[in-house]
Order: C-alpha cells, then sequence, then structure tokens
C-alpha cells in the first residue's frame, strides 16, 4: 500500500520527464563509487574482476528478468484498460441505438441517462480513479440506465427482439465497466517492489566492486548500468497505475459522448 500511495503521488504532482530525471539521478549514486574506491583501494587494481564479474552477471541477469516481466505485464494491463474503457462507451452508445428502434420516448431516456453518465465519468471518475477511487454519482448513473430501460414494456415482437439486444449490450456495458474499475485499483505489491528495488540495488553496488585504474571511465560505465536501470524503474512507475499520470488512459471516448450528443 505505501508503495502504491507514493508511486500515485509521484505521477500526480510530478511530469513524467520530471520522473525519469528523479529515477535516473536516484539510481546512478556516484557517490557509492567513490565511497567504495575509498574504502577498498586495492579494487582499482582489479584483482576481483573475475569474481566480481560472475556475481554482477547472475544479479544483473535476475534483475532484468524480473524488471522485464514487470513491464511487459503493466504494459498488457495498460492496453486492457483502454481496450475496456473503448468497449464500455462502445455497448453504452449499442444501448442507445437500440432504445432509438423501439420508442422516441425511451430513446429520449436513454440519451439523457446516457450524457449524465458520461459527463459524470469524464469529469468525476476518472480523476477519482487516478487516485484509486471511483465514482458512486457514476455508479448510480449506470443503474439508472437499466432502470430506465427495464421500464420499458415491448408491445412487438420486433421491439423484444430489440430488449433483449439492448439488454445484451448493457451487460457488455457493465463487465467493461467493472473491468476499468478493477484496472484502476491494481498495483504492484509490496513483496514485488521490494524484490525489484533489492535487485536494482545490488546491480549497481555491484558494479562499483569493478577494477579500473581511470576513475573517469569507471564512473561513465558506472553511471550508465545505472541510468539503464533507473530506466527500468521509470518504466514500472508510470505503468503501474494506468489511470494516473501523463500516460495515462484518456477519457476521450467519453467525451467525444459528450460532444455527439
Amino acid at each position: 500500500m505505501l508503495a502504491s500511495d507514493l508511486t500515485i503521488a509521484l505521477l500526480i504532482h510530478l511530469q513524467a520527464w520530471e520522473i525519469l530525471l528523479l529515477s535516473v539521478g536516484v539510481c546512478i549514486g556516484i557517490g557509492g563509487l567513490l565511497l567504495t574506491r575509498r574504502l577498498f583501494p586495492h579494487l582499482s587494481a582489479g584483482e576481483n574482476n573475475v569474481v566480481a564479474t560472475v556475481m554482477a552477471t547472475a544479479v544483473a541477469t535476475i534483475f532484468a528478468v524480473l524488471a522485464g516481466f514487470v513491464v511487459v505485464t503493466l504494459y498488457t494491463t495498460s492496453e486492457s484498460a483502454t481496450q475496456a474503457t473503448h468497449q464500455e462507451t462502445g455497448a453504452l452508445l449499442d444501448v442507445y441505438r437500440e432504445s432509438t428502434a423501439m420508442s422516441f420516448e425511451l430513446a429520449t431516456t436513454i440519451q439523457a441517462d446516457v450524457l449524465s453518465y458520461s459527463k459524470l465519468v469524464a469529469a468525476d471518475e476518472f480523476p477519482a480513479m487516478a487516485r484509486g477511487g471511483s465514482s458512486r454519482q457514476a455508479e448510480d448513473a449506470a443503474s439508472q440506465i437499466f432502470t430506465d430501460l427495464a421500464a420499458f414494456q415491448p408491445t412487438t415482437q420486433a421491439q423484444s427482439d430489440l430488449m433483449q439486444e439492448a439488454l445484451s449490450q448493457y451487460d457488455t456495458f457493465l463487465q467493461a465497466r467493472r473491468t476499468r474499475l478493477a484496472l484502476a485499483e491494481s498495483s504492484l505489491p509490496g513483496m514485488l517492489w521490494l524484490s525489484i528495488i533489492a535487485s536494482a540495488g545490488l546491480t549497481i553496488a555491484f558494479s562499483w566492486f569493478f577494477g579500473q585504474d581511470r576513475l573517469r571511465a569507471q564512473l561513465f560505465m558506472t553511471g550508465g548500468v545505472a541510468a539503464l536501470v533507473g530506466i527500468m524503474l521509470f518504466l514500472i512507475v508510470v505503468l503501474n497505475h494506468p489511470f494516473t499520470g501523463d500516460y495515462s488512459v484518456s477519457s476521450l471516448p467519453f467525451t467525444e459522448i459528450l460532444r455527439s450528443g
């Protein structure tokens, strides 16, 4: 929970490029290399390079596999959130289209319900999801659509068929809404965050124990490794919450409904 709250705070209060600079800056940790060379001056001769290479390779491989798995998983989650949002709005519009073929009065009512729901989601629920929450008002508006739709009594077989199709589309809409809200609340568990940070820290720390006569060259190489680690951590932070930050899922499908209404 603490890690989730921290990443949400970063995504809300900082822009993506600022988070990138912060991640890379924290990971570079040049002071750690300087301190290591001062405490263990014999390392500059390279006498521990063979052992350090084996250990660093093992730790770096673990970090790379773990970070790569997390990034791919979070990216897939973000794509799923985008698809759920588009599926939700698509099904919502289908409910309205089906209602127009049943009755003018029903179509007018459902149109007002759809516009009210879309406005609440775009203006209220998406900002709430950015903080891991949802909107009770939007939930009530979603229920109102079903209430008004179910109150209509078909008088012909054609209307009955259209009603069944509209109810089916409403079920699709509701499932997509639930998926969107569930993905908004999802985040990496604390133990996984601990594993990522520990493996990242060890990957950087092991690079300090390689021997190199020229300090400038070692600073450059160590900084490069640390920068790559920082970039991976940046990607994890940015993708951890699909509805928060500069690269979050957009509410544009709902605002387009409002414009068309």
